[in-house]
């Protein structure tokens, strides 16, 4: 049986460029989403490692119920 861990990524700087090219080769994880407080830079990360969705609040991510984890990749809190 295979299980896929469905990710999101907070904040899509250049860590979290990282953190997406390195999950795409984990077998089993997959990146869901992403999400930037600019709709246009999250679109274009989501487009860039194929994350089906882009959010332009951290918080709407967060309360994706299709994403079983997330990885914040922002020095900045969710309520700034």
């Amino acid at each position: 049986m295979s299980t896929t861990t469905s990710w999101g990524i907070i904040g899509p700087g250049k860590i979290a460029k990282k953190f997406a090219a390195a999950l795409g080769m984990v077998e089993g994880a997959a990146l869901r989403a992403v999400a930037s407080r600019d709709a246009a830079r999250a679109a274009a990360f989501a487009k860039e490692y194929g994350a089906a969705i882009s959010y332009s609040s951290y918080e709407d991510l967060v309360s994706e119920p299709g994403i079983d984890a997330q990885y914040m990749a922002t020095s900045r809190g969710l309520r700034e």
